[in-house]
């Protein structure tokens, strides 16, 4: 006796479109995972998965980037979802997951932990510039200088 769907009759099996719609889901997935670790990492970000990834990063991408994730997070929510994974327009995801990882790719780490020293810096410079000179100005209106 064969078990139900070997025959490709009724129900079961992969064949055709759906097959290939289970594999570009797998796929979509392995590459939201990759972009989830790569937010960790280039972004500093926390979060459980890709949505959670993303929505702490929002702020800190670029517009056009952030559409991209956006589309990502929605197709990912679909992913899950049997039915509605058959309506994903995969060739579009794969054009937003590339956008997102040349994005990411792009961040150099060091640059950017120099650039927020650098800024540290300046505010702390710019601080101490403002206090010397309300001091002085203090001095002069007391008239000790």
């Amino acid at each position: 006796m064969r078990p139900r769907g070997a025959s490709g009759k009724k129900g079961g099996g992969e064949t055709g479109k759906q097959g290939q719609g289970m594999r570009e889901a797998e796929t979509f997935l392995k590459d939201t995972d990759e972009l989830t670790q790569m937010l960790r990492v280039k972004m500093g970000v926390r979060g459980r998965g890709y949505a959670s990834a993303f929505g702490r990063a929002k702020r800190r991408l670029p517009r056009t980037v952030r559409a991209e994730g956006r589309v990502l997070a929605e197709g990912l929510a679909m992913a899950e979802h049997p039915k509605l994974r058959q309506t994903l327009d995969f060739p579009r995801l794969k054009r937003a997951g590339a956008e997102m990882r040349s994005h990411l790719g792009g961040i150099n780490l060091v640059e950017r932990r120099k650039g927020a020293l650098l800024n540290l810096l300046g505010v702390i410079v710019f601080n101490l510039l403002v206090v010397v000179t309300l001091f002085i100005i203090w001095l002069v209106w007391r008239g000790y200088v």
